[in-house]
């Protein structure tokens, strides 16, 4: 069975922003994982926080113009690996509301989502610089 890892916004930035602070060891790592042959699973959310992010930073810099060939990064990235998407938000709602109240407001809904949705794929480990994840999966940093 092929290993899967979940990503994070945190993670998927880095490795697109040539200027974020962990951008150097995003790239190692996905290198690395990469020559393993490991499957990243990228959540249709973290594709929309990280487009979302990364074009509000780059408009931030006067760099708009590299938007599209940054978004186009990202979606090739789902030539290779897989994206799954949240329809069962609704069937999962009162355990990520549960777990996002029982993290005494450490977890936002999106971290509780993508908790809940590793629970549910059977994935045990994610690629973020969020310590957030820490007390409830296997960070790869």
């Amino acid at each position: 069975m092929t290993r899967s890892v979940l990503v994070d916004t945190s993670f998927l930035v880095a490795l697109f922003n040539a200027r974020d602070v962990h951008h150097q060891r995003a790239a190692e790592i996905h290198r690395e994982l990469e020559e393993s042959g490991v499957y990243l699973i990228i959540p249709d959310v973290v594709v929309n926080e990280s487009l979302a992010v990364l074009q509000r930073r780059l408009e931030e810099r006067g760099d708009r113009e590299f938007f599209s060939s940054l978004a186009q990064k990202i979606v090739k990235l789902w030539e290779r690996d897989r994206v799954f998407f949240y329809i069962y938000v609704f069937s999962n709602w009162e355990d990520i509301i549960d777990l996002m109240l029982n993290s005494d407001g450490r977890l936002n809904f999106h971290d509780a989502l993508l908790i809940i949705g590793a629970r549910k794929k059977g994935l045990e480990e994610i690629l973020s610089f969020d310590t957030d994840f820490d007390e409830y999966l296997q960070r790869i940093e």
